[in-house]
């Protein structure tokens, strides 16, 4: 399991970054501000992207875990990013991104 902010591939893959960075680089922020009638961005009052990035990540790893014992399956490669969790997260689907 790796996890990455921006995602493994693309001219951002080696940036290092944590939640509120990517919230920035993603336009979460100014989205925030936009709906709270704001002119400036604003940040989320919680690390949003870390609990759901987590939760996905506990979710995969039981799948997984389900599916090395049922079925033998086994290698299954986990690599999630903020940047796609975000994707998510702000369009409210619950689709998979992290398999």
């Amino acid at each position: 399991m790796t996890l990455s902010a921006y995602g493994r591939e693309g001219p951002w893959s080696q940036r290092r970054g944590f939640d509120s960075l990517v919230q920035t680089a993603m336009g979460f922020n100014a989205a925030e501000g936009e709906a709270a009638s704001q002119s400036q961005p604003r940040a989320l009052p919680m690390q949003i992207l870390d609990h759901a990035t987590g939760y996905l990540i506990a979710m995969c790893v039981s799948v997984a875990l389900i599916r090395q014992q049922q079925e033998g399956a086994a290698g299954m490669s986990i690599s999630p990013s903020r940047g796609r969790v975000i994707g998510c997260v702000a369009s409210g689907a619950s689709k998979m991104v992290l398999m």
